[in-house]
């Protein structure tokens, strides 16, 4: 199981069990094998890091970096906001909120990449492009509504889908409609999109 609240190095708090040290390791070897680039996207190395946070959990001293304030102030204000209500009413909005979301987009007659529901994100739901639109069509046309999607990233079918997401804010502060505004959007995009 791995938990993570990514911040610039040094600078953020990580759970993780010896299985996902192993698999991270095992992932940065690939990377560098295959795309060397994308290693460096890998930003804290687990070799590195995880001696200095034992050292912190024992409280030894123990150097790694010297982390922003900015950054501390805003690892905090962050953890503030997620952790103002008990987490798990966090998690029963988006559970609820997801429901919501992917019964709409039933409704509209779109499909999901997940049939079962125990597959199925509650922050994000990824839906296949009804037949004759793609998402170079749909995804401007949302844009231009002030909607972001994104498009798929499954490269056998990337271009079948797109991925609608409903976390954060949006959910927690149902008062701002960002999930009422993005279905209403798509529903009038997809329209346009089938003429």
């Amino acid at each position: 199981m791995y938990h993570d609240v990514e911040w610039p190095r040094g600078s953020n708090f990580r759970g993780e069990e010896d299985e996902a040290w192993k698999l991270l390791r095992q992932l940065r070897e690939l990377a560098a094998q295959y795309a060397p680039a994308v290693d460096s996207l890998y930003r804290d190395d687990p070799d590195d890091t995880a001696p200095v946070m034992r050292n912190y959990e024992a409280k030894k001293p123990s150097y790694f970096a010297t982390p922003s304030p900015q950054l501390i102030h805003a690892l905090h204000t962050s953890l503030t906001q997620i952790t103002c209500v008990p987490m798990e009413q966090r998690f029963a909005k988006h559970y609820e909120v997801s429901r919501y979301v992917k019964n709409q987009l039933a409704e509209m007659g779109l499909q999901q990449l997940a049939s079962e529901e125990k597959c199925q994100a509650n922050g994000m739901t990824a839906v296949y492009l009804p037949e004759g639109v793609t998402a170079p069509e749909l995804l401007p046309e949302l844009l231009a509504k002030g909607i972001v999607f994104a498009g798929g990233l499954h490269r056998e079918i990337a271009a079948k889908y797109f991925r609608f997401g409903h976390m954060g804010v949006s959910v927690t502060q149902g008062e701002l409609g960002h999930i009422e505004k993005a279905l209403e959007a798509l529903k009038e995009c997809l329209a346009g999109c089938k003429k």
